[in-house]
């Protein structure tokens, strides 16, 4: 029996969108809105329909081959032949479908388009994209008299960013035609789930991510520490917790104008309990050359912290920033046999104002809180004696202008001990 094709249906808001399309259209929304899904609609009804050609674009591979292995799969019938290795898909009836990472400098460059689709713009690289648009994919439309559509979500005010630049029609070279679709126009998303992330997630983040609006962080503290305690208390150390484990952001430079060594111990309770409990924190210089002298310490805290906590799996060891200083401690931990874990990639790739905005979602749910111990710690660092973890965390600001002066060890792995943990999804 032959197989049918079978699209996902486009929602209301999807469908006015496009109904409404021109030479040159950017669709701003929100998370879930179902931009991918309405590429993928549109690349499968064009290429089916009428074997156009379509150019399929995004910041990176790891953020189209999904879309890629959905058109491979609903097409399968039309396809006669496909490459992953290629990213390429040719259907029976001549049409094609190329995909191309944002990360090639020239992508697109020689071939011809009937139709060109741009997904995650706003995450393309400020430095590159708008030249790659002009001189590598804009030109690929020439032939057909072709149109371009471009799907994102707002990243911040950042004029030198191409999806913001055309959102507001400014450097550019002929006027796009924007649409706003924030997550509440996919009838499809549950209204309450939607309240729900407008009480427990920053109120600027919620603006950004299903408001979709371009919000300006600048100068904002970001975490608020009430949100880490019960009316300004910590919490007891747990009596029982899935496991111990251990953040650490390294440095080899010394002298009091350079970073440190800073970890951030937590205890992970999946089922019961706070979700994620910051039991101890520590900061201090350490040459290069004697940082697997020291880990063994904190390996040692680790477990002494596993038992004291009831941890049924003990102590999970530490996560280590795969870069500089951490990724000669993660390969001779490793090769000791120490339960030392690389952070993973896609975490380290973000940055430090990607990281705090991913991490916004659990703290104002209050899946995060401090013990008591660790909000009433203090510790003499470059001749400073504080909180360091309570002032370097509370006290980030998004999009500071003297980043480069601050001392942000700490709050790093207090970041990375929430990703690794809960691995948040904003």
């Amino acid at each position: 029996m032959p197989k049918t094709i079978k699209l996902d249906p486009l929602h209301p808001g999807q469908i006015g969108i496009y109904h409404q399309l021109g030479r040159r259209n950017v669709i701003r929304c929100g998370r879930r809105w179902g931009k991918s899904t309405m590429l993928e609609t549109m690349a499968s009804n064009w290429t089916m329909r009428y074997g156009w050609r379509v150019g399929i674009f995004g910041p990176d591979y790891d953020k189209i081959d999904p879309m890629f292995d959905n058109l491979v799969e609903n097409l399968d019938p039309a396809i006669k032949k496909s490459s992953k290795t290629d990213r390429k898909i040719f259907l029976r009836n001549d049409a094609v479908i190329d995909f191309f990472s944002l990360t090639q400098e020239n992508a697109g460059r020689s071939r011809k388009f009937h139709r060109v689709l741009i997904d995650e713009a706003s995450l393309a690289k400020d430095a590159t994209m708008k030249r790659q648009w002009e001189t590598a994919i804009e030109p690929t439309l020439t032939d057909y008299e072709g149109c371009a559509i471009v799907a994102g979500t707002p990243l911040g005010v950042n004029p030198e960013n191409w999806f913001w630049q055309i959102n507001h029609n400014q450097n550019v070279s002929e006027p796009w035609q924007v649409f706003h679709a924030p997550s509440s126009s996919n009838p499809h998303l549950p209204a309450r789930e939607l309240e729900r992330k407008k009480e427990t997630t920053h109120p600027l983040v919620f603006r950004q991510e299903y408001l979709a609006e371009f919000v300006d962080f600048t100068g904002v503290t970001f975490f608020d520490l009430s949100y880490l305690t019960q009316d300004g208390i910590g919490v007891a150390y747990p009596a029982h917790c899935d496991y111990v484990g251990a953040c650490i952001d390294t440095a080899v430079k010394d002298g009091i104008e350079h970073d440190g060594t800073a970890v951030v111990y937590f205890a992970r309770s999946q089922f019961a309990g706070t979700p994620l409990v910051i039991l101890d924190w520590d900061i201090t210089q350490v040459k290069g050359n004697t940082l697997t002298a020291w880990l063994p310490s904190v390996l040692s805290h680790v477990n002494e912290l596993a038992e004291q906590c009831g941890a049924r799996y003990g102590g999970a060891g530490v996560w280590v920033e795969d870069k500089a200083s951490g990724s000669i401690l993660i390969q001779e931990g490793q090769d000791r046999g120490w339960p030392v874990n690389p952070i993973p990639g896609e975490l380290t790739a973000l940055g430090k104002n990607d990281r705090a905005i991913k991490c916004s979602s659990p703290v104002y749910s209050n899946l995060v809180r401090l013990s008591e111990y660790a909000r009433q710690k203090e510790q003499t660092y470059k001749n400073v004696t504080l909180n360091h973890l309570i002032s370097q965390f509370c006290g980030f600001v998004i999009n500071d202008p003297k980043a480069y002066k601050r001392a942000d060890d700490l709050a790093d792995a207090m970041m990375y001990s929430i990703l690794v943990t809960l691995n948040p999804e904003i």
